[in-house]
């Protein structure tokens, strides 16, 4: 494991990050009786699990780091 790839890695998490901001703006533009729908829900459910990733990358990236002896 290389800084080169934590970069990798933090890149995925930067194209991830912002996935999640566009689709939490698109979900708070949405009316209140589409967010409280079937379709509001599901699309809440991608939303968490966009940021359950963001965040097991993280950990994941910090665990290489140490492992690796690649701390800043």
């Amino acid at each position: 494991m290389t800084k080169k790839e934590i970069t990798k890695i933090d890149k995925l998490i930067d194209v991830l990050q912002d996935k999640h901001e566009k689709m939490d703006h698109t979900f708070w533009e949405r009316s209140d009786a589409w967010q409280d729908s079937e379709k509001g829900e599901q699309f809440q459910e991608k939303m968490d699990a966009v940021e359950t990733a963001i965040d097991d990358l993280e950990m994941i990236k910090d665990n290489l780091k140490t492992a690796f002896d690649l701390l800043d």
